[in-house]
């Protein structure tokens, strides 16, 4: 897959194929659809699939105070529009001009000049140009005379068990992490919840207890609700069973809100080093106990809880030279 930072350095030779255009946050089950389609259809007219994503969100300029937290890092991103099948992605830096186009410039100036495609791709919600006041419904009438073909798809629904189906967006999944409903949200999105950031010292309080946790720090991604989580660690390329707490360490008074993971059957030094955490199921609320002997009990039957999961196979643990 090619990456290139604007529209202008499309090279004029690769026009001719699929355009889906979108922010793509989390690439959830149904950004997923729409990329499959982007990819049959470019085959379809033996063209590029091409995929245009704005950076920074537009409400970074527009509104910053009401800038959705990200799902997942741009180099995340990255890497599952690739897993998707498409040829080029291209990150068009958000800029000013750009978000002051009228829909018929954004389509005329942006898409159609520079990159040409025979097919774009979208979602019935799908809003563009000033003020967002362009939908797929004026895209179909702008299709008519402008030589392209437009597909819109359908919303894709998500079973949530006793929550009923709901459609998928970025918002729902923010939605369900803020809840702690990371189950739910993995079903939307096809996978784990992911967040990334760098071990720290942290206080060594998990050490001292004979149970050392790896704390996380400077991490870009929404983290989900307080709360005590059965996930992976992944650390190195190598893969760990992981139980993992965010909270404020309330058994110790410490007001400040942490991440922290105890990779199971593992005990080195990671300091400074960067790790994945993916969540699988929310095991418990944060509790406070009565002393850190209490404390740490618990936290070892959280591990148990981890280490049956993964025996029944609802975690898996990939092989690796390590995990064998």
């Amino acid at each position: 897959m090619k990456v290139i930072d604007s529209s202008e350095h499309f090279d004029p030779a690769l026009k001719g194929g699929a355009l889906c255009i979108g922010n793509f946050d989390g690439v959830h089950i149904g950004h997923q659809q729409l990329l499959a389609e982007t990819v049959k259809l470019a085959k379809s007219v033996g063209g590029l699939a091409v995929v245009l994503t704005l950076q920074p969100h537009p409400m970074r300029l527009l509104n910053p105070e009401k800038m959705p937290e990200p799902i997942c890092r741009a180099a995340d991103k990255l890497c599952w529009l690739e897993q998707s099948g498409v040829d080029i992605v291209i990150v068009e830096r958000t800029r000013s001009e750009i978000l002051k186009l009228s829909p018929q410039q954004f389509l005329d100036k942006l898409l159609l000049k520079h990159i040409g495609p025979k097919w774009i791709v979208e979602g019935q919600s799908f809003r563009f140009g000033l003020n967002r006041s362009g939908d797929v419904n004026l895209l179909q009438e702008l299709a008519a005379d402008r030589n392209f073909q437009l597909r819109v798809l359908g919303p894709v629904q998500a079973d949530l068990g006793r929550d009923g189906k709901f459609t998928v967006s970025s918002s729902l999944i923010r939605e369900l992490l803020r809840s702690g409903l990371v189950a739910q949200a993995r079903q939307c999105l096809g996978r784990p919840h992911v967040i990334t950031g760098i071990v720290s010292r942290g206080a060594r309080r998990g050490r001292k207890l004979g149970l050392p946790t790896a704390n996380l720090e400077r991490i870009e991604q929404l983290t989900p609700a307080e709360g005590v989580y059965a996930g992976r660690g992944w650390l190195g390329g190598k893969c760990y069973p992981a139980a993992i707490s965010v909270g404020t360490a309330v058994t110790f008074d410490h007001g400040e809100r942490l991440v922290e993971a105890i990779l199971l059957d593992f005990d080195e030094d990671i300091y400074d080093q960067q790790i994945h955490l993916e969540f699988y199921l929310h095991l418990r609320q944060q509790l406070r106990f009565g002393s850190a002997a209490e404390l740490a009990e618990q936290i070892r039957g959280d591990c148990k809880k981890v280490k049956r999961l993964v025996d029944k196979g609802e975690i898996e643990i990939p092989p690796t030279e390590q995990n064998e």
